[in-house]
């Protein structure tokens, strides 16, 4: 039977009455029936029979509505009280069949949310593989720690075997893509130290070679004066020879000179003699001089060129040491990331620093 009243047994004019008593026990009995049935939201077989049962209940509704309808074309005058009891009714059993079937509609309300929670939270985790493509060394290193600690349990339902799936994956994913990065950066920063290294050595060439041309142009300087000098005495005493003949030239072929005169050209000729010697001393003087000089000049030079040579060497040490600590540093991580041999991590990285490897640089 679809309803859980007998209508057939039911009396119109009582049933519709002013009153309504008979309705209302006869709603009572309805929800007595309903009452009494103990049924089970949790399971799929309680449901059907909840599900039936709010049915029966809406049928019941109908039938004693259609009850009322015929007794309302009877009873026209009557209509206004009917059609009150039949509100009455009808919002009455209405909220009964709602109340009764509250515990499944509750129970499908609850399923639909804790399939949306699921749904999101996969979604989180396929975020997280999204986000690794645009991201750098720090950024994947954090998705994988937040990968890694996503949490799979028995609320996933049907898609617990699908998150543990797809979480596995991406970790393995991100992973790779750590270890690449790791790899590149360590690469990076050999190539760095080895562009660094070629570029101290050629600038300490260029200033080296800078410093060798000042010296040669001062020594070259300091040789053309003394020469310069040599040249202007050497005229001067040719010259004061060439005087020197005219005049004893010019005694002789006169021969009216009287001894005194003879004397003192005699003596002229001394002081003249005695003067170019002095001038000879003095040019010589002032070369050695000018020689001192510009010795003690040059070997100044060479010990402020020492002095600057020793910091430089220091300098280079300290820097190779450090360049041989980065490439250590790389070696190792190289050989715990690729199963080769250290003759060829060393020749790997030598060849990288020599920019043979394109698109690859050290840092130091």
């Amino acid at each position: 039977m679809e309803t859980l009243v007998n209508i057939t047994k039911l009396n119109p004019i009582t049933l519709f009455s002013q009153d309504a008593e008979e309705m209302k026990t006869v709603i009572k009995k309805i929800r007595s029936h309903v009452n009494f049935s103990v049924l089970d939201a949790t399971t799929e077989k309680g449901r059907a029979e909840i599900t039936s049962l709010a049915y029966k209940v809406t049928r019941s509704k109908t039938a004693l509505d259609d009850c009322g309808k015929i007794y309302v074309s009877e009873i026209k005058a009557k209509s206004k009280i009917i059609d009150k009891v039949r509100s009455d009714m009808r919002k009455e059993l209405e909220a009964l069949s709602d109340e009764v079937r509250k515990p499944v509609t509750d129970f499908e309300i609850a399923e639909k949310k804790k399939d949306a929670e699921i749904q999101e939270r996969i979604a989180a985790l396929e975020e997280i593989s999204f986000l690794a493509d645009d991201s750098d060394l720090y950024g994947l290193k954090v998705l994988l720690e937040k990968a890694e600690n996503f949490i799979i349990d028995e609320s996933l339902g049907n898609m617990q075997e699908v998150a543990i799936k797809m979480k596995e994956s991406i970790c393995n994913e991100i992973s790779e893509q750590v270890k690449k990065e790791e790899r590149l950066e360590a690469e990076r920063k050999e190539l760095e130290a080895f562009r660094k290294e070629k570029e101290e050595r050629e600038a300490k060439e260029e200033k080296e070679a800078a410093e060798k041309a000042i010296i040669e142009r001062a020594t070259k300087a300091a040789n053309d004066k003394a020469e310069l000098e040599k040249k202007q005495v050497a005229l001067k005493i040719e010259k004061d020879r060439i005087e020197q003949e005219e005049k004893i030239n010019r005694i002789e072929r006169a021969k009216i000179a009287a001894e005194e005169k003879s004397k003192l050209e005699t003596q002229r000729a001394e002081k003249a003699e005695k003067e170019k010697e002095e001038a000879i001393k003095q040019a010589k003087i002032n070369q050695e001089n000018a020689v001192k000089e510009e010795n003690e000049r040059v070997k100044k030079e060479e010990e402020e060129k020492k002095k600057r040579e020793i910091e430089q060497e220091a300098a280079r040490r300290a820097n190779i040491e450090h360049h041989r600590e980065i490439n250590n540093e790389t070696l190792e991580d190289i050989v715990k990331t690729i199963t080769i041999g250290d003759k060829d991590v060393k020749l790997l990285i030598k060849e990288i620093a020599l920019g043979n490897i394109r698109n690859l640089k050290i840092r130091y």
